[in-house]
This record gives C-alpha cells, sequence and structure tokens, in this order.
C-alpha cells in the first residue's frame, strides 16, 4: 500500500525540487504553507460524529411549535419514550428540521380531528445501538392506494404528494448516518421510522451516502399474463419482488412493485460511486434465478433502469402552515 505523506512532507518536497535558487519572495511563501500546515492539522478521513442531543426533548420542542396548526386541526399526539432515553449524536438544528418537516407532512395529511401517534425506543442500526423514533398516523389523502403504489409515489418520484420532502428529508438524516423510512401496514395507516446514532454507536461509514432508484421491468408480462391470467400473473411479480427485497437492507432499503403492470423498483442508499454495483448484484442474481407458477417455470426478460433521485435541499418551514 502506498504511504501517505504529510503537508509537511510535500512542502518539504517541493521546496527541495525547486528549479534554481529559491528568491527571498519563495522562501517566504514556503514558510507561509509551514505556518498555514501546522495552524489547520490534517482531516482524518472518518466522518465527525457530531455532538448528543436529548432526541425526546428536541420532539417536544417541534411538536410544541405546531401546537397551534394542531389545534386549527383539532388534531392530538401522543409521545412514548422511556425517561432515561440515550442521547442521539448528530447536527441538532438539521435532524429538528427533520422532525418539523415530517410532522407538518404527517398533520397535513391527517383527518380533522386525528391522532399522531409518537413513539421513540431503543433499536439496533447496522449492528450498533440507536434510536428509533416512530410516527403513526392515518393518511386520508391515500384513498385506496397500495402499499407498493403508495411507497413508490413517496420514494419513487411518481406524484405522490409530498415525495420531494420525505425525499430531502431521507437524504438529510443519511447524512447524519441515520435511515428514514415509511411503510403502509394497513390501509390508510402510516408509519414512518427514523434511525438515528447514539453516543455507543459504531462510527458511521466513509463517504456520503446517495439515493438511487433501480426499476426492473418484467418485459414480457403481457404474455404472462395472456397464458396464467391475471391473478397468478401478479403472484409471480410478487415473487420477483421479494426475491429482490431478499438483496437488499430492508427495510433500510425499499422494495416494492406495480404488480399489474409488472414493474419492481428498488430504493437504495450507497456510498457515492457504488450504485451500479448494487443494481449489478440484483439484475446478476435475477438472471439466474428461477421463477415458477405453479410447477410451470417461467422465463422472464427483464429491463432494467437506474436512475438517481435528485437532491433536494431541507429547508425548514417552522410554523408556517
Amino acid at each position: 500500500m502506498k504511504k501517505r505523506h504529510s503537508k509537511d512532507d510535500l512542502i518539504a518536497f517541493l521546496e527541495s525540487q525547486w528549479p534554481g535558487k529559491c528568491s527571498k519572495e519563495i522562501k517566504q511563501a514556503f514558510a507561509d504553507l509551514k505556518k498555514i500546515a501546522a495552524e489547520n492539522p490534517q482531516v482524518r478521513s472518518t466522518r465527525q460524529v457530531g455532538k448528543s442531543f436529548n432526541i425526546l426533548h428536541a420532539v417536544r420542542r417541534i411538536c410544541s411549535a405546531h401546537d397551534f396548526f394542531f389545534l386549527s386541526r383539532q388534531i392530538t399526539y401522543h409521545i412514548s419514550a422511556s425517561a432515561d432515553v440515550k442521547e442521539v449524536l448528530g447536527n441538532e438544528n438539521q435532524i429538528e428540521a427533520v422532525l418539523s418537516e415530517l410532522v407538518t407532512h404527517i398533520a397535513r395529511r391527517a383527518p380533522h380531528g386525528g391522532k399522531i401517534g409518537i413513539e421513540i425506543r431503543e433499536t439496533v442500526q447496522r449492528q450498533a445501538p440507536a434510536i428509533e423514533v416512530l410516527f403513526k398516523s392515518v393518511d386520508e389523502k391515500i384513498g385506496e392506494m397500495s402499499r407498493g403504489a403508495y411507497l413508490e409515489g413517496l420514494f419513487g418520484g411518481r406524484g405522490e404528494s409530498g415525495s420531494s420532502t420525505i425525499i430531502a428529508c431521507k437524504e438529510a438524516i443519511s447524512k447524519e448516518g441515520g435511515q428514514l423510512t415509511a411503510d403502509l401496514p394497513e390501509p390508510k395507516k402510516t408509519v414512518f421510522r427514523i434511525s438515528l446514532k447514539t453516543a455507543a454507536s459504531a462510527p458511521a461509514p466513509i463517504g456520503d451516502q446517495e439515493i438511487f432508484k433501480y426499476d426492473i421491468a418484467i418485459k414480457n408480462i403481457a404474455t404472462v399474463r395472456k397464458r396464467f391470467g391475471i391473478r397468478k400473473s401478479q403472484s409471480l411479480v410478487a415473487q420477483v419482488e421479494n426475491f429482490v427485497r431478499s438483496l437488499v437492507r430492508h427495510p433500510i432499503d425499499i422494495v416494492t412493485a406495480m404488480h399489474d403492470k409488472g414493474i419492481i423498483t428498488a430504493i437504495y442508499e450507497t456510498q457515492k460511486g457504488a450504485a451500479q454495483s448494487v443494481a449489478g448484484r440484483i439484475s446478476s442474481r435475477l438472471g439466474t434465478e428461477k421463477f415458477q407458477i405453479g410447477k410451470m417455470e417461467v422465463d422472464l426478460d427483464f429491463k432494467y433502469q437506474l436512475s438517481a433521485l435528485p437532491s433536494i435541499p431541507l429547508k425548514r418551514t417552522g410554523d408556517e402552515h
């Protein structure tokens, strides 16, 4: 492995290799560079873990800031947490901005007179202790939308109201070394989950995380549907969906499917430059996996499309609703 030189070493090397005799001005310039290097030590390759703060107090502050909005819609909320909940690590202002946007999103879509349940509990994230904040509510604007369609709209950018805000929140939490996921366990009942590091957590992986969307379309789904019928063809799409889910870090990464159209979408976080490796692993495994309807093996023709979800700056709305 090639040795990395310090800034002092590099400056000394440049000074020794300077062509000809160094003038008084050049010597002074090298002296100034050495002084600057001494005042600004090399930055370590690991991320700064940030300061610790009480997430329960942060959640209470955000909910109090929304009191007038809650009152105008007669929305109530209940916070459940242990008194000795551990402190989390990260940029407190940035995390509070995410909490504020998320609470606003949920409250705007909750029914008049609805209730928001908030639970703070200990969990494990990437084999390290973490704190999880769950927001549970009813979303009256979902209608009869399926879980797959809801998640695809929310994270895949296919028209779901508020999707740009949720994507921005997910990116912001990812930059803090945490995770934001969503689910629709029952019709119209949404759950948003934020996991954050604690002081006992392992250091965050080096490098920034990016969010990508990998669409997997079954090109011959019409032929399959014609041969086996709608119900069996949709069951086959569900098989592919579950197989793809087994290849990613569920529920950190999200896998949804449009069963009637034969489209499976994986939305995943990975370090910059690693998107193709994840997509390649999924397509490689799909190319060799066997799928069946009953005892009959079905040949599937896949089409793949990888795209990066747009980076959206998170702007805290505060109590402006």
